[in-house]
């Protein structure tokens, strides 16, 4: 499966992406608004956007640790995504 991480840079988001990987899984993106449109930090080998809005992809799940304020667009996009 393709996963997104949303929180990807936190505690929580670390761990999760720990166990997708564990599970033999792929994290295609991560999603955190602590990054800029750079590109993710050292020792991540996905991208990192600041907004959902900002990726262009598809993914089989999207995984939520992030800040409850961001449910809405993350909503919209999975919605819009299936």
């Amino acid at each position: 499966m393709k996963i997104i991480i949303s929180g990807a840079l936190g505690r929580m988001g670390r761990a999760v992406e720990a166990a997708v990987i564990a599970a033999g899984h792929t994290v295609i993106c991560g999603i955190d608004v602590s990054v800029d449109k750079s590109g993710a930090p050292l020792g991540v080998n996905y991208p990192i956007y600041p907004s959902i809005n900002d990726f262009c992809g598809t993914a089989d799940a999207l995984i939520d640790f992030s800040h409850h304020t961001a449910i809405f667009s993350l909503m919209d996009y999975a919605i819009a995504h299936n």
